[in-house]
């Protein structure tokens, strides 16, 4: 397989996983979507519902409106027309594009609007005007009064060219069907009236203009055939006609002035360029001869005479030939024929003269006619300089006058056809349909409107959770626990359904006993010595299930074969008496005012064998005195060498100076954060407070936590049978 084939197969294997991965990242945008409006459901529902009332209330309280339309044809005059020797140079689809803007924008005038409101009378129409009736006096009232209502019938007229063709819709808006109907077509006969008397005032216009520039071409023309006559007869310039064929071909013959001078210098040009060639002729014929010695010359032969003798020469040496075989040269009838010989040779020479000086004379008369010629030419040279210098000025005054005559034309041409329009008077506006009063309304659409609300009640619905959602600083999964806090997350831990958390923790397969248990496990791997020995549990604020934790945590460390004392360190609000069933009328804030009996303090829990309760006494005073003398980190150390581990429900964080002391007094610390009810910003100021007194944070519990409810359920929480082990491997 070559490369080439190599990377086409590559490529067609990556579109369908490229289509794959998109379809994932828009599924999951999607599923996000739906979660976070469930989510926000109360939110999204009555945004929803808002926008459909808006909707419906808009529908019964909005004035009905009626739109009236008429249509009109608009097309070009022919005198608009772009022709081939027009001055502009623009294509014609542009110049038809900047012409119908142009009518669109009449349309649409103040002007036509201004002939529609005094046309009508409007301002005396109170369903146009409701103020109709009131009187105004100054002038400055009237035309504001005017301009008012201009812009009112602007505001509502719509100009709707159709689309590829040349028609125009005219609609108009309106509550009243009748005055709709009225003023469209009013429109449609004002700007109709406004284009013709446009058209009549252009041609009035041009009419005049046109004709005072005819009468100053006609006076300039007739001024300048006279300075031309003048000159001509100054100059001694005599015009001959002589025709020429046209560029065509077609023998059309036209005018051009020829002095008699050139008439004649050309003629005998021509008769000194013939005799020229005679004179060669002549002497090529003379020095042929001369050459030829007279005799054997081609002007010789071809003379009759010479000819006629050179055939008797021929006859008689043939005779001389004969008779000399058979006789001897003394014999009398050869004697005589050589005798005719030689007369026959004499005769011959003798013609050979006359031909020649006959050529000499000819050649002679040639050339004395090419002198002759040639001395006239260079006499008429010399005369037409003269006159060539003349004509210039008269050239000059001849184009004058042509482009006068030919301007003057053309003006008397446009002049009558102008005439010719005037009176034909046609329109370049056709009605093709007048409006007539609407019989529904067109505004408001309800089904259109209900559909609007509909959408942006949807389009609202989805921007409300979003905005509420990024608004939301609460911290409500675990990914925002991973993503704002650098302390480790050890317990994703879902709602208690009932008060008893032992109970609860009594099924090992129960959902909440696998979170605590899974918590467990992630506190014996938060140091390198395991789990600390005294753990306190706290939280930002209360009522985010600390108390359960703290309860959870003993239990389970409980039935790992551990002696575990469980304090309810909470001296303001204790709760763990309440909710374990225990009596609480002594415990840790005795032990805290110096008793030292702490076996009769504590209280063993049936339920959970190895497990001590230490309840929290009676209320003190001023318990933050108590927890912040030296008798609370000596009375941790003598507890943590008496159990194996020793869990402290601590108060709430904020607003009080009780859990940070007491959250020192032990080696570690769990900090409770309730899923969707605790703000990011509450718990890290409550963290803060806690590192400020030296203590020691292992990690973050996520109490409350109900994935379902959660658009982060696609994280694999959704499933409480896999809780444990899916906390266990994200930990």
């Amino acid at each position: 397989m070559t490369s080439s084939t190599k990377g086409a197969a590559a490529g067609a294997a990556a579109q369908p996983t490229q289509a794959l991965e998109f379809g994932g990242v828009a599924g999951n945008a999607l599923r996000n979507l739906l979660h976070l409006l469930f989510k926000r459901l109360y939110l999204v529902l009555s945004v929803f519902a808002f926008c459909i009332l808006a909707a419906i209330a808009y529908m019964l309280l909005a004035t009905p409106t009626y739109r009236a339309v008429a249509l009109i044809e608009v097309f070009r005059d022919s005198s608009d027309q772009p022709t081939a020797t027009s001055s502009d140079q623009r294509p014609v689809v542009a110049i038809d594009n900047e012409f119908y803007e142009t009518q669109y924008g009449l349309l649409r005038s103040q002007a036509t609007a201004r002939a529609v409101v005094r046309k009508l009378r409007l301002k005396d129409n109170k369903d146009f005007f409701p103020d109709a009736g009131t009187k105004v006096t100054s002038a400055s009232e009237l035309a504001a009064q005017e301009i008012a209502l201009t812009e009112k019938l602007q505001k509502n007229l719509q100009i709707v060219p159709g689309r590829q063709s040349r028609l125009v819709e005219i609609r108009y808006l309106d509550p009243n069907a009748k005055l709709a109907a009225s003023i469209s077509n009013a429109v449609t006969d004002s700007y109709i009236q406004a284009n013709f008397d446009r058209r009549v005032q252009r041609s009035e216009y041009a009419r005049s203009f046109l004709t005072k520039r005819i009468d100053d071409l006609r006076l300039r023309l007739e001024e300048q055939e006279r300075r031309l006559i003048e000159y001509a007869a100054n100059a001694q310039i005599v015009s001959l006609p002589s025709s020429r064929s046209t560029d065509k071909g077609e023998g059309a013959t036209q005018t051009a002035g020829q002095s008699l001078a050139g008439s004649e210098l050309q003629a005998l040009s021509d008769e000194l360029a013939k005799a020229r060639a005679d004179h060669a002729a002549a002497a090529g014929r003379l020095q042929a001869l001369r050459a030829a010695g007279g005799k054997s010359s081609p002007e010789i032969f071809s003379n009759n005479a010479v000819n006629g003798l050179q055939q008797q020469r021929a006859l008689v040496s043939s005779e001389i030939a004969r008779m000399s075989v058979l006789f001897d040269d003394d014999y009398p009838p050869l004697a005589s024929k050589r005798a005719e010989l030689q007369q026959i040779d004499n005769q011959l020479n003798g013609l050979s003269s006359q031909i020649l000086r006959g050529v000499q004379t000819e050649a002679e008369g040639a050339a004395a006619r090419e002198r002759s010629l040639e001395a006239r030419v260079d006499e008429l040279k010399s005369q037409l300089i003269g006159v060539t210098r003349s004509s210039v000025g008269y050239n000059i005054l001849q184009r004058e006058v042509d482009t006068s005559r030919i301007q003057y034309d053309s003006l008397l041409q446009r002049l009558k056809q102008l005439s010719v329009e005037n009176d034909i008077g046609a329109s370049n506006v056709a009605i093709i349909q007048r409006a007539d009063p609407p019989l529904k309304p067109f505004a408001p659409n309800k089904q259109q409107i209900l559909v609007i609300g509909i959408l942006l009640g949807l389009a609202l619905m989805c921007v409300a959770a979003i905005a509420a959602e990024l608004l939301d600083t609460s911290i409500a999964s675990p990914e925002s626990v991973k993503t704002r806090f650098t302390d480790p997350l050890i317990g994703i831990l879902p709602p208690a359904k009932i008060d008893d958390t032992v109970g609860l923790l009594t099924d090992p397969k129960a959902a909440l006993t696998e979170a605590y248990v899974s918590m467990v496990a992630n506190l014996r791997f938060s140091t390198t010595e395991g789990a600390p020995r005294t753990i306190s549990v706290t939280s930002s604020k209360p009522s985010e299930g600390k108390s359960t934790t703290s309860i959870a945590l003993a239990t389970l460390f409980a039935r790992q074969n551990e002696r575990v004392l469980l304090i309810d360190a909470d001296l303001r609000k204790p709760s763990l008496h309440k909710k374990l069933e225990l009596p609480n009328k002594a415990g840790f804030a005795n032990l805290l005012t110096g008793d030292k009996d702490i076996d009769r303090l504590l209280t063993n829990l049936d339920r959970v064998p190895g497990l001590q309760v230490l309840t929290s006494g009676p209320m003190p005073p001023n318990p933050a005195e108590l927890v912040s003398g030296g008798k609370l980190v000596e009375l941790m150390n003598e507890l943590g060498q008496q159990f194996d581990r020793v869990i402290v429900d601590c108060p709430p964080v904020l607003g009080l100076a009780d859990a940070p002391l007491l959250a020192r007094s032990t080696e570690g610390t769990v900090f409770v954060v309730a899923a969707g009810s605790t703000r990011f910003g509450e718990a890290s100021r409550a963290m803060e407070r806690i590192r400020s007194t030296g203590a020691h944070i292992v990690g973050i519990a996520l109490s409350k936590f109900a994935p379902r409810t959660s658009r982060f359920d696609e994280y694999g929480y959704g499933s409480y049978s896999y809780y444990t082990y899916k906390s266990s491997e994200n930990d």
